[in-house]
């Protein structure tokens, strides 16, 4: 099992990176392994984000939450204009 991660706006600039792989199992465990691989900086931008996963938004999405096999997720912090 594999989920590709894209990372845009403020997540982008975070992380200096647009796309990553993790192989968690639940939003929980895929938060955790952002936070461990990018830095604890990256708590607040996460924390604010809605995640797209596989096009479905997410808010205030509970941790506890399974990520189904080889999902994209799409991690959208917020950002003006809107």
């Amino acid at each position: 099992m594999s989920h590709t991660v894209n990372f845009f706006a403020g997540a982008r600039a975070a992380t200096q990176c647009s796309q990553w792989t993790t192989n968690a199992t639940t939003v929980g465990e895929l938060t955790h392994a952002i936070i461990e691989v990018f830095g604890p900086n990256l708590r607040p931008v996460l924390a604010a984000s809605t995640l797209l996963i596989d096009g479905v938004s997410h808010c205030n999405v509970d941790p506890a939450t399974p990520l189904p096999d080889n999902v994209q997720v799409d991690i959208l912090p917020p950002f003006a204009g809107g």
